[in-house]
């Protein structure tokens, strides 16, 4: 049914992913442009939560993917959301509070990309609100944090992925 052809499948976030990685580098050239998407449903429809280097880079890294959109953008810093907005050439909704991306249901699954103790409380909420969740290192400032993450995780069905810099 439509419903599903929209939900998120383990292997169109591990495309996604693996269309990150290519962008960074980590994958061979080999790999580049076998992530196509043919049908919109096909698109993989992602929020980005943190505009700061990485984030930037981040979305720069969906930008050159033809099986993910960037539906929107979230930050506090005015500065950097604007930056990250004119680099999709205004084409992503910007927003100063992740709940706002949290509760669209267009969007499939996050990057969190903020400071690291905003990590866990984000992903679990992502999950909560049922998205998936591409997730900077650390994923916790503590080991409370990460079974909260894993029990979020688990308990909504959701997919996470954590990026180890050059290690993911």
């Amino acid at each position: 049914d439509a419903h599903m052809s929209n939900r998120m499948t383990r292997r169109r976030f591990l495309r996604a992913n693996a269309a990150m990685a290519v962008g960074a580098g980590l994958l061979g050239p080999q790999t580049r442009g076998q992530t196509t998407a043919s049908r919109p449903s096909d698109t993989l429809s992602v929020g980005v939560i943190g505009c700061g280097d990485r984030g930037k880079y981040l979305t720069y890294v969906c930008q050159i993917n033809p099986g993910v959109r960037v539906a929107a953008i979230c930050d506090v810093n005015r500065q950097r959301l604007a930056r990250v907005h004119e680099q999709l050439g205004g084409k992503a909704r910007a927003v100063h509070d992740y709940r706002d991306i949290l509760g669209d249901k267009g969007i499939d699954a996050v990057i969190v990309a903020t400071n690291t103790h905003w990590h866990a409380l984000i992903a679990v909420e992502a999950c909560a609100a049922g998205k998936d969740v591409y997730l900077e290192k650390p994923v916790a400032t503590s080991v409370a944090e990460g079974r909260a993450v894993i029990k979020a995780a688990q308990r909504h069905n959701r997919v996470i992925q954590m990026g180890t810099h050059q290690h993911s």
